[in-house]
């Protein structure tokens, strides 16, 4: 069930691009929101494709003295966060995902808020569909800080249309916009 709807999902989101004001909606929920003014340090990743854009998130973040910090992949679908900065260098990945090549690592204590991609959200239990990969989940499983999701309403679930597993780690909140 979950490739059927990651499927669907992707689809929507190919036919259906994210309206500027739709964008502008949900990056202000977000930036008022207490989970977001109270973190220093926050977690997110680099928009890809047809996803949520980010780059307004982590401008906004930098912007008012936050720390960000991106995500990094490594062997065994681990993955570490790294401090963004100026000299941040870029690669692609085989996915065509830009991570940073370099910079600092911090632990995952140190992340106060992560906000997590996904792809389909259940409204109810907080639990999520990614890409299939399992990356955020490894890393979740002992993280003990806020985590919140950005998502267009045909995206979110009222209730959980699929089966989760025990590696399944939900987020805390929703963020949805009024398009």
């Amino acid at each position: 069930m979950k490739t059927v709807i990651r499927t669907q999902v992707l689809a929507q989101l190919h036919e259906n691009p994210f309206s500027a004001q739709g964008q502008r909606n949900l990056l202000q929920k977000v930036l008022d929101s207490p989970q977001w003014q109270r973190a220093q340090t926050i977690g997110i990743t680099l928009s890809f494709g047809v996803e949520i854009p980010t780059q307004s998130l982590i401008t906004a973040g930098q912007g008012s003295g936050k720390r960000m910090v991106i995500p990094k992949t490594g062997p065994q679908r681990q993955m570490e966060f790294v401090v963004l900065s100026s000299q941040t260098g870029w690669q692609r990945t085989k996915f065509g995902v830009l991570e940073p090549v370099g910079g600092t690592v911090i632990s995952k204590s140190q992340i106060d808020l992560m906000v997590v991609p996904g792809l389909a959200f259940c409204l109810a239990t907080g639990q999520r569909i990614g890409y299939g990969g399992g990356y955020f989940d490894r890393y979740l499983r002992d993280y003990r800080q806020n985590t919140i999701a950005l998502a267009r309403p045909f995206q979110v679930f009222p209730t959980q249309e699929w089966r989760s597993n025990r590696f399944d780690i939900p987020v805390h909140q929703i963020f949805t916009s009024e398009e």
